[in-house]
């Protein structure tokens, strides 16, 4: 995943992965890198009939990590 232009972040869907008792906890780094890994091994394994997943850009910041996916 990488970081997109301004253009792709206010066209695209938006998404944030937050800990489930946020805003008391936040996610930490190695959650977040679990969290990418699974999503993109969940992207990899999607069916080549369907339209694969584009993600225009994604961050981590203050705990929370945020997804900007075209379709």
């Amino acid at each position: 995943m990488h970081t997109g232009i301004y253009k792709e972040v206010v066209v695209g869907i938006k998404m944030a992965i937050v800990h489930k008792l946020h805003p008391d906890v936040h996610l930490d780094q190695a959650q977040n890198d679990i969290i990418q890994e699974k999503l993109l091994n969940a992207v990899d394994a999607n069916p080549l009939e369907e339209a694969p997943t584009k993600f225009l850009c994604s961050r981590f910041a203050q705990g929370v990590f945020w997804i900007t996916c075209e379709n």
